[in-house]
């Protein structure tokens, strides 16, 4: 089965609506499509960043950990590969890059322009949109 990590700016709004790329993704991982694969830093990312003021006026705090709690028990929770530094423009995305190769995954799924310049390297990194289309 396909394997996809996820990073923050794809399963943050992806939990928000239902419309757009995003929430296809989200929908339909939830439904079996494919596999996630998260570290525990992508997850308190991710909680950090629900608690902004754009989030916290949009998502209320039981959706919040409701989708926390769907991330933990549906995604394939991995420790960041410790070999990964350096790769990306900072240590929080070499966090997430250290993510998806801990998990061994198809695709790092991201809306961060600044991935694709590295995925030329790892060719593993999708953007976004063309995650959608290709799949």
């Amino acid at each position: 089965m396909t394997s996809a990590t996820m990073d923050v700016n794809v399963t943050v709004p992806g939990f928000a609506t239902t419309l757009g790329t995003s929430a296809v993704l989200i929908q339909r991982w939830l439904s079996g499509d494919f596999e996630v694969a998260l570290s525990e830093v992508i997850l308190a990312k991710t909680a950090v960043v629900w608690g902004r003021p754009y989030w916290t006026a949009r998502y209320a705090p039981g959706q919040v950990r409701t989708a926390l709690d769907l991330l933990r028990q549906l995604a394939n929770i991995v420790v960041p590969d410790p070999d990964v530094r350096g790769v990306a423009e900072d240590e929080e995305d070499d966090l997430v890059l250290a993510s998806a190769v801990a998990g061994n995954v198809d695709f790092l799924v991201t809306g961060d322009h600044r991935f694709l310049a590295v995925g030329s390297s790892l060719e593993r990194v999708m953007d976004l949109v063309d995650w959608g289309d290709a799949e």
